[in-house]
C-alpha cells in the first residue's frame, strides 16, 4: 500500500474514532456522573472500567465472538435486554436523588463499586460489539499479516483514544463537582441530567429492540 494511501487511512482511523468516542452515550456518562459525585479519583476508575469493557469487546470481534453473536439473534437480544434494564434502574436512581442536597456519606467499596459498574454500562452496551465489527475490519489490509492481530492492534488503538477522552471527562466532572460549593448544586444537575440521559437511551434501545 502507498504510503499517501496509508496516512489516509490512518487520519480516517483516528478522525472516526475520537468522533465516535465523543459522542455523549452511557459510557461518557456514567464516568461524568461518578466523576462528579465522588470526586476525580473515581471518575478516572470509572474510565478504566468502560475502556476495561471496550477491550473485551476488541478481543471478541478479533476472535470472532461478535460475529457469532450477530449470526444468534438471542444471544444479542439478551444482551441488549439487560442494558435497557440496567440503564433504566441508573435512570431512576439518579433522578430520586437529584434533589438531594446532603453531603456524600463515605461508601464501603466505593472504588469496587464505581469499577463494577462502569464495566457494567460498558459490557451490556451490544453497540460496541455491533461498533467494533462494523467499524475495524474497514482498516484491515490484506498484505499486512494476520487479520485477527490487525483487529487486536487497531481495537487497542481505539480503546486507547477512549481512555484518554474518558479519564480527561471523569477528571473535569470530578475537578468541578469540588469547585462548584462543595459539589451539591453540581452534584444535583449531573445527577438530573445523567438520569434524564439513561432513561431516553433506555427507551431508544427498547423502541430498536422492539421496531
Amino acid at each position: 500500500m502507498p504510503a499517501e494511501t496509508r496516512a489516509v487511512l490512518t487520519g480516517v482511523f483516528f478522525g472516526t474514532a475520537f468522533a465516535t468516542i465523543l459522542t455523549p452515550g452511557p459510557n461518557m456518562m456514567y464516568v461524568g456522573t461518578t466523576g462528579a459525585q465522588r470526586g476525580p479519583a473515581m471518575g478516572a476508575l470509572a474510565a478504566c472500567a468502560v475502556v476495561l469493557g471496550g477491550m473485551c469487546y476488541t478481543v471478541a470481534t478479533a476472535i470472532g465472538i461478535s460475529a457469532a453473536m450477530a449470526a444468534h439473534p438471542a444471544v444479542f437480544t439478551v444482551i441488549r435486554v439487560a442494558g435497557i434494564g440496567y440503564l433504566i434502574w441508573l435512570g431512576f436512581k439518579l433522578l430520586i436523588r437529584a434533589r438531594d442536597t446532603t453531603p456524600l456519606p463515605p461508601v464501603p467499596h466505593a472504588s469496587g463499586r464505581a469499577f463494577r459498574g462502569g464495566l457494567l454500562i460498558s459490557l451490556t452496551n451490544p453497540q460496541l460489539a455491533t461498533f467494533m465489527l462494523a467499524f475495524l475490519p474497514q482498516f484491515v489490509v490484506a498484505d499486512r499479516g494476520p487479520v485477527w492481530l490487525q483487529l487486536l492492534t487497531l481495537g487497542v488503538t481505539f480503546n486507547g483514544c477512549a481512555l484518554l477522552v474518558m479519564l480527561g471527562v471523569g477528571t473535569l466532572t470530578g475537578t468541578a463537582g469540588r469547585a462548584q460549593l462543595g459539589g451539591v448544586r453540581f452534584r444535583q444537575v449531573m445527577r438530573a441530567v445523567a438520569g434524564a440521559a439513561f432513561l431516553v437511551l433506555a427507551v431508544r434501545s427498547a423502541s430498536a429492540l422492539l421496531g
